[in-house]
């Protein structure tokens, strides 16, 4: 017996409304603590990309708001649709999966044994460059990769090595400043991309920028809008970024909105594994 569990848009917008008088009182409550800690130390407080608020200092409404849309459990179409196969009562069960997969292990204390716990990592090499993706992941497409109980987890990974002048991604600025759509070779619709996280990393002595970027539909039904005017994101890429050897490297990865609420952190594990080795 299948059935569809509507959410409407008045939930979102008050859950909106919430969210957004939350990061508010969370950033006011910020200031006064970098404004008292400069008080006893005499130092400069410096915002930093790194903290999980993302941006402390200048963190966009809308950019809040689509981080509220990206923790929902919505489909694309605002609803979400299971199937009981067993015509069970209980909407526990009902887990939104069909067909015959591998669900979820358990063990003696009711934890859920995780397919990163009990499978290795399989390591992909693209020239010097390579990454890491979870080995009960499944090759899709040219690029694409699908988890045997959640389904497509990456629409696509790119990627690309161009020559550079840079001598570090350092020489570009800091993290949250860089142009990506005119400093790396990614997609131009990125110039419009809100930024939704980004932090640094370092590699064998490597610096690497990495960043979260979403971008809105210019337009969307009634249904499919946080708030009016404001459209639920569709897709989210994650980039990582390099300098090696006269070289920019940068990996893209392009995965649904949908997906990365429930891969995220499959998604950064493998955003994370990118590296170049050094000729």
């Amino acid at each position: 017996m299948a059935f569809t569990l509507h959410i409407h848009v008045s939930t979102l917008q008050a859950t909106a409304v919430a969210a957004k008088h939350a990061v508010r009182t969370t950033i006011k409550s910020r200031k006064s603590a970098r404004a008292v800690h400069k008080a006893e130390t005499g130092g400069t407080v410096h915002a930093s990309i790194d903290h999980p608020a993302v941006l402390d200092a200048g963190l966009k409404r809308r950019t809040a708001l689509l981080g509220l849309a990206l923790s929902l459990p919505l489909s694309n179409n605002c609803s979400i649709a299971a199937e009981n196969e067993n015509n069970d009562d209980d909407d526990d069960d009902d887990d939104g999966y069909a067909g015959d997969v591998k669900l979820p292990e358990f063990d003696d204390k009711g934890k859920v044994i995780s397919n990163e716990e009990i499978k290795p990592f399989v390591t992909k090499t693209v020239g010097a460059a390579s990454y890491q993706v979870p080995g009960f992941w499944s090759a899709e497409g040219d690029s694409g990769w699908k988890d045997p109980v959640l389904g497509r987890a990456v629409d696509s990974i790119e990627i690309v090595a161009i020559d550079t002048k840079l001598n570090s991604m350092t020489d570009l600025g800091r993290l949250e400043n860089v142009k990506v759509a005119k400093s790396l070779p990614v997609p131009a619709e990125l110039a419009k991309a809100d930024l939704l996280g980004g932090k640094k990393q370092v590699v064998d002595g490597v610096m690497y920028y990495q960043w979260d970027l979403v971008t809105e539909p210019a337009t969307c039904a009634p249904e499919k809008q946080i708030i009016q005017g404001q459209c639920l994101p569709e897709f989210i890429t994650m980039l990582s970024a390099c300098v090696i050897d006269g070289k920019l490297y940068v990996m893209t990865i392009l995965a649904a909105a949908e997906s990365f609420k429930f891969s995220g952190k499959s998604l950064r594990a493998l955003r994370d594994s990118f590296s170049v080795a050094a000729a």
